[in-house]
């Protein structure tokens, strides 16, 4: 069964070279004393692999007068390489690329003209810093903080990294496939209250137990968790279970595939209460399941006031200081996940006058 999952998982990340641009079954391969390398067909030239033994290994912008545009290194192991620095006229390259490398890789620069990549502390980005296209994997950090503003997590992205935990910012809205695969140390992710799409394979062997998924997530591809209902524990060996919310598409996708899912949002307060008086609103609301807290909003034109309650029993809870006028006001619950609020929905908004 083990050969059968890895012959498949060599078949995906070979087409997926194909289809990704790196096209060149039509070029005759050609060797110089450092490099093999096709020439495209816009005369462009690109890498195919590295023959030398240098650990730090600067790519050439030509060879034979000819720009290189594009890496795309074949699947031999480079067990000396530490570190690798990009030209101006590379335009092309993708994670995987550095899965060849050994634990040694620890750094990626660019040069500084390039106009569609670039380097922050040695990881790969695209220039606009919206894709991290690659953490180093040789790397000895234990967490790493995804910048604010990345929208994608590329394709192997974090391949084989020795992280036990990653933060992603909200701005995140794409996982691709094998974004994480063999992180073998990841046991906890912040995850984007924005993430739209996981792709294949994107948590499969890792040591993560436990994730929570925001009810923004509507595509998840096939063993993106590295199980499924007909392949359970296939890449995936630890306990798992999902975190989120009631009747999510990921609350229906973990049904479907047989994962464990744990409800966390709580539900809409009932029974509320809202009594208008001297300079202050007297709010009134009942206990609801998996609420550690409560939070309350009173609107009178541009004026607003949002107190939070830290109790789950039911209680009578008054906002003071408020001026006189007119009111709406709402009550949510609130529970907490790895120290973040999740929020439930509103209750009906009632109206009241202070004095």
């Amino acid at each position: 069964m083990k050969n059968i999952t890895s012959l498949v998982l060599c078949v995906i990340v070979a087409l997926t070279c194909l289809i990704s641009g790196g096209i060149y079954s039509s070029a005759e391969e050609a060797t110089n004393d450092n490099y093999k390398y096709v020439v495209m067909d816009d005369g462009s030239i690109m890498i195919t692999e590295y023959l030398g033994n240098d650990s730090e290994v600067i790519i050439p912008s030509k060879i034979d007068g000819k720009n290189v545009t594009a890496i795309e290194f074949n699947g031999r192991a480079y067990t000396k390489i530490t570190e690798i620095t990009i030209p101006h006229t590379v335009t092309k390259v993708e994670g995987y690329v550095f899965s060849y490398m050994d634990d040694n890789f620890i750094n990626i620069n660019v040069d500084k003209n390039n106009k569609k990549l670039c380097s922050i502390d040695g990881v790969l980005f695209n220039k606009k810093q919206t894709e991290l296209i690659c953490y180093p994997h040789g790397r000895e950090d234990k967490s790493y903080r995804v910048p604010e503003g990345v929208e994608v997590i590329g394709a192997y992205a974090f391949y084989c990294s020795n992280l036990n935990s990653i933060y992603l910012p909200d701005s995140v809205a794409t996982i691709k496939y094998d974004a994480f695969y063999k992180s073998a140390n990841l046991t906890e992710i912040r995850m984007s209250k924005n993430l739209k799409t996981i792709e294949s394979i994107a948590f499969a062997k890792t040591k993560i137990q436990k994730l929570f998924l925001p009810p923004s997530v509507k595509t998840v591809k096939s063993l993106a968790f590295g199980r499924s209902a007909s392949t359970a524990n296939a890449l995936h060996k630890e306990p798992f279970v999902i975190y989120g919310y009631k009747n999510s598409y990921i609350h229906k996708y973990c049904k479907k595939h047989k994962i464990e899912f744990k409800v966390v949002d709580p539900a809409a307060p009932k029974k509320t209460m809202v009594i208008g008086a001297k300079g202050k609103i007297k709010v009134n609301y009942k206990k609801v399941k998996r609420a550690k807290g409560f939070q309350v909003k009173a609107v009178s034109g541009k004026k607003k006031t949002v107190k939070i309650f830290k109790t789950k029993k039911s209680a009578m809870k008054s906002l003071k200081g408020m001026k006189k006028g007119t009111y709406k006001v709402k009550v949510r619950a609130f529970n907490t996940y790895n120290g973040e609020k999740i929020y439930g929905p509103w209750a009906k908004a009632k109206t009241v006058t202070v004095k």
